[in-house]
């Protein structure tokens, strides 16, 4: 229990770290997007601006020529002499540019077909590859378009986020070792707590089996000297029921605790089919059916008592709470590296209002039950901690209306699912 909490917990701390990291990161990273292109729209609005003359003066001349190394930027971002200027007539034909005629056919062929690309677009701005772009049509046809390279900026935006991303994954490692040397000591107060009341429910419970047996045998010799009565049986049934309680709360405590006793290969088939067979009559007496689908060879690897009870656990409750004169269905199917059990039943709507709650311990989705149905509301959690205890899973759902079904995976080899 002890590592199962402790494990919670650490995942609990680096879950909520990594999504305030990816949070934060996030955030940066659409503000530092936005900063770019606010940026570079300016630069375009600028130069889409400056008059035809003043745009062609001397002081603006035309941006550098690229350089020799392909992975670096072509141009200086955010810089007005960097912009791109090419004039398009409306049928499509380049009537001016400011490309420089020291580039090569490459690098001005690759900006051409960018710059028609955009002609073509019908956004007025945008990106264009690493391009943003502006496109500004005059009257008579005529498309301006701007090009702004912003390759340099994007990739020490890239690098940026890639630092921020290689920090978060260090700062949760980091977090995961504090979290794995100091997280005992803030389980401990809790851990303590759990294993006081563990110690304390099987204590109790061993002590309530001896007089629960005095009272038993009492109510034997009083009925042998006097004969039977109706409070002598009164009696007897409330002491069974008190003893049936004890003994499941030893079970589940010892299951809580991660107790396994014998766990070797089972053959499951014939466990669920030596359970079925004691609940046949018993349905049969309440005016139901049971419907069995069971393979004929399914082994898992568990401890047999466990096992036992779990499908004592599943069957009782699928005849208990099913309607009258309705059917019970029960499956057990061999899948890959695990086995389904499965039974379903149609039940009370106010079974099917809480399946979340249906796992624990003294749980009871309708208190008008209890006069109709003996039990505590206990052997649903004793299934799950079985079911845990195997490395498997256990889950309640609602496959039509008014019908539950109850679904149990477990593991056919060693090692869980």
């Amino acid at each position: 229990m002890r590592n199962r909490l402790q494990g919670k917990v650490i995942k609990v701390i680096s879950l909520s770290l990594f999504i305030v990291l990816f949070t934060i990161i996030l955030i940066v990273a659409i503000l530092n997007y936005l900063h770019i292109t606010a940026e570079a729209d300016d630069v375009l609005l600028s130069y889409s601006s400056l008059p035809e003359m003043e745009e062609k003066a001397p002081i603006f001349p035309p941006p550098p020529p690229p350089p020799r190394e392909s992975g670096e930027a072509l141009f200086t971002p955010f810089n007005i002499r960097s912009v791109l200027h090419i004039v398009f007539s409306e049928r499509g034909e380049i009537l001016s540019d400011n490309l420089s005629s020291d580039w090569s056919e490459d690098v001005s062929r690759q900006v051409l077909l960018n710059a028609r690309r955009v002609f073509h677009d019908r956004d007025e701005k945008g990106y264009m590859s690493f391009f943003r772009y502006l496109r500004v049509k005059e009257d008579g046809g005529i498309v301006n378009v701007y090009l702004l390279d912003t390759q340099e900026s994007f990739s020490n935006y890239f690098f940026f986020l890639l630092y921020m991303i290689l920090s978060a994954i260090l700062g949760i490692l980091a977090v995961l070792v504090l979290a794995s040397m100091f997280s005992l000591r803030l389980i401990k107060p809790i851990v303590e707590g759990y294993e006081k009341q563990r110690r304390f429910i099987t204590d109790a419970g061993h002590e309530l089996k001896t007089p629960l047996t005095i009272i038993d045998a009492d109510c034997e010799l009083i009925e042998m000297e006097k004969g039977k009565s109706e409070w002598a049986s009164d009696i007897k049934k409330q002491v069974s029921r008190l003893t049936s309680l004890t003994n499941d709360l030893i079970f589940l405590s010892k299951m809580e605790e991660g107790g396994k006793e014998n766990m070797i290969e089972l053959p499951f088939s014939e466990i669920v089919r030596d359970a079925l067979s004691s609940f046949q009559i018993l349905a049969r007496a309440e005016g139901k059916e049971i419907d069995a689908d069971i393979d004929d060879i399914v082994s898992v690897y568990g401890d047999g008592k466990q096992l036992e009870k779990l499908v004592y656990v599943l069957l009782d409750n699928a005849v208990k709470y099913s309607r009258e004169n309705t059917r019970i269905y029960i499956r057990l199917k061999s899948k890959g590296k695990y086995c389904l059990l499965e039974t379903r039943n149609k039940t009370e709507d106010a079974n099917l209002r809480r399946l979340d709650m249906l796992f624990e311990r003294f749980y009871r989705a309708d208190e008008s039950r209890n006069s109709e149905h003996k039990g505590f509301g206990i052997g649903l959690a004793i299934a799950k901690a079985v079911v845990e205890s195997h490395k498997g899973k256990i889950a309640a759902k609602e496959v039509e209306k008014g019908e539950m079904t109850i679904e149990v995976l477990l593991p056919l080899r060693k090692g869980g699912i």
